[in-house]
């Protein structure tokens, strides 16, 4: 997932995405806190880079480029691994998705313990093999953003397939779209086509 705003873009692999299979349109973000640097023998605190309040545009890369939305930021924190792993059976926590898909879940752990590593290959095997543990006793913590979908920008949507159509031969489809949907929209399918923007962080 790429969040592209005018103060540069926030990029998370889609691993780190957890949707709710309940509430449509409303999904959590999750990412390491901290991060260990083998090259400064550091735990460095992650800056999550979307506010609460903030809203952000919603890019999916699948082969092409689609818009998805508006997204708010509602709720922004650290969660503990159980209650990460709880969020497929319970219902009703503050301003987190319930009833999320199980895999999406399990993938979602495993991205986390995978990235909580710069340079892994410069890390010793006792180390890696001590995050989960880590997450498991809460030394660890999980950074979170929980976003909703607010509305679709049908003047940025515009722009964006006036620019791709200009670069690319492709013939662009037009799928059905509401507001409140995750449906995408393709506006490119060349790699870095459509889309101009400033990388805030990775």
């Amino acid at each position: 997932m790429r969040l592209s705003a005018s103060d540069g873009f926030f990029a998370l692999n889609k691993n780190e995405m957890v949707w709710s299979s309940t509430d449509t349109g409303t999904g959590l973000a999750v990412m390491p806190c901290h991060r260990y640097n083998p090259k400064s023998n550091a735990w460095e605190r992650e800056n999550l880079g979307f506010n609460v309040g903030q809203q952000k545009s919603m890019f999916y890369w699948d082969k092409s480029w689609h818009y998805l939305g508006t997204y708010e930021c509602v709720s922004a924190g650290t969660i503990d691994l159980l209650k990460l792993r709880q969020l497929d059976q319970t219902v009703g926590q503050s301003n987190l998705p319930s009833l999320c898909n199980t895999y999406f879940i399990l993938k979602a752990v495993r991205a986390l313990y995978k990235n909580t590593l710069r340079f892994p290959d410069l890390v010793p095997p006792f180390l890696r093999n001590m995050i989960p543990a880590m997450y498991s006793v809460d030394v660890l913590k999980v950074a979170y953003i929980a976003i909703r979908c607010v509305g679709f920008n049908d003047d940025l949507y515009s722009i964006l397939l006036k620019k791709s159509i200009k670069n690319t031969d492709t013939h662009i489809t037009f799928p059905v779209d509401t507001a409140t949907t995750r449906t995408k929209r393709s506006i490119s399918n060349s790699t870095n086509e459509g889309i101009s923007r400033k990388k805030a962080k990775r």
